[in-house]
């Protein structure tokens, strides 16, 4: 089974609970909110580097939307995000970069990470653009993010940090776990896996 890293951090915190809800679940398929679309814009935003082109897509994301003021408040975050970008110019190398963490007993952790930037220490921050939680440098997903990212570029897991981001730029709060960390997260996910998501 592949689950993602978002799915897995609810496994995490409450893993009777997360197979409850999963073992009830007919259809997993969420639909994609405002907030989803403006990160879509985002994306494109760094794809095209036009922020005319990333406006139009967000038009187009939320034609089918009906409440003006949430509308016009994506607006205002995509614009407050490019502005964010301009003027701090981060070094982007990668968008939607895509991770794979094995756990074990047929199990891996995937999913994307935002915006992959290269640092002026030369190193490389994996940012989550979207909502935070208040204590998600505590999050299992984290450190195993930070792994995968490792991974995926093939380098040490010393020369990544991880981080997240609001999606109009602001609060940009990053973390580099140590190899102590990340192998104590890879033991607690495959404990996780072995006894809640095996077949």
């Amino acid at each position: 089974m592949k689950i993602s890293h978002r799915e897995f951090e609810e496994l995490a915190k409450n893993p009777r609970n997360w197979s409850i809800i999963r073992n009830n679940q007919s259809n997993s398929f969420i639909s994609m909110g405002y907030d989803g679309y403006t990160k879509l814009a985002i994306i494109k935003y760094h794809k095209t580097n036009s922020e005319i082109e990333a406006q139009n897509a967000l038009s187009r994301y939320l034609s089918r939307f009906k409440n003006i003021d949430r509308i016009s408040e994506c607006e205002d975050i995509l614009t407050e995000y490019i502005q964010w970008h301009k003027l701090y110019n981060p070094i982007v190398i990668d968008i939607k970069r895509r991770i794979s963490v094995s756990i074990n007993y047929g199990n891996s952790i995937g999913g994307e990470v935002t915006r992959v930037d290269f640092t002026s220490a030369g190193g490389y921050l994996g940012v989550l653009l979207g909502n935070k939680s208040d204590n998600w440098q505590s999050e299992l997903r984290m450190p195993l993010i930070q792994f995968g990212l490792s991974q995926a570029y093939n380098r040490s897991i010393t020369d990544f940090s991880v981080g997240v981001q609001n999606l109009d730029g602001s609060e940009l709060e990053t973390i580099s776990f140590s190899s102590t960390n990340i192998k104590n997260a890879l033991k607690k996910a495959e404990l996780l896996s072995k006894n809640y998501l095996r077949v």
